[in-house]
């Protein structure tokens, strides 16, 4: 992906002309030193956001976040979650 942003889980979905990508089942996302789990997520390459649903969890310098969903402002670190 992006610089030091690395996106794995089971399957993904490339959409090239949207430049998103749908990764779906055990996602994990690292980037830098913030770490981001879910059961699914959407990657904006292009506006360098992670959506992250279902058990999402991140962590970063010691702190913790979860939710159901969380999204992510890879550009400065911002994060926003939402509870079931």
């Amino acid at each position: 992906m992006h610089g030091a942003t690395t996106v794995t889980g089971d399957s993904a979905v490339v959409y090239r002309e949207r430049e998103v990508v749908l990764i779906l089942g055990n996602v994990r996302i690292v980037d830098g030193a913030t770490l981001m789990w879910g059961e699914r997520a959407s990657y904006d390459r292009k506006a360098r956001t992670a959506t992250l649903r279902g058990n999402v969890r991140i962590e970063e310098s010691g702190s913790r976040i979860t939710g159901e969903e969380a999204i992510v402002d890879l550009h400065g670190g911002s994060h926003a979650s939402k509870h079931a």
